[in-house]
């Protein structure tokens, strides 16, 4: 077994990754966020909009995405696309990034891909 490599940024970039992709399904439904926070048994949007957001190092423990993929009836698996943790060579990386012709953030192993908008 190996000792993780990951960084306090790279975890951040998770949770960021996280927020986008739970405020993108969010959108794509039409809820707001006052709607989902108030479903998920939240009185105010603070939750929500602030870990949508990753502010503060506020942002979605395993409860919240477990209510939240019931509410927006989703698996919760679509909350982590886009997060690679497969440590790749600098060849390999290089020739998928060529073939997604997507702008990625690199961190250690952990791999972001920045979506077109």
């Amino acid at each position: 077994m190996k000792e993780c490599s990951l960084t306090e940024n790279d975890i951040s970039a998770v949770y960021k990754q996280i927020g986008l992709n739970v405020k993108t399904i969010r959108k794509s439904k039409k809820i707001s966020q006052l709607s989902l926070s108030l479903a998920i048994g939240h009185k105010a949007v603070g939750t929500i909009s602030m870990a949508e957001l990753c502010l503060n190092g506020k942002h979605f423990n395993i409860e919240h995405l477990v209510k939240i993929a019931n509410v927006l009836e989703v698996d919760i698996c679509e909350f982590f696309k886009n997060i690679d943790f497969k440590e790749q060579t600098s060849e390999q990386a290089q020739s998928q990034d060529q073939r997604q012709k997507r702008p990625i953030k690199r961190f250690g192993g952990l791999k972001v891909i920045k979506k077109k908008k």
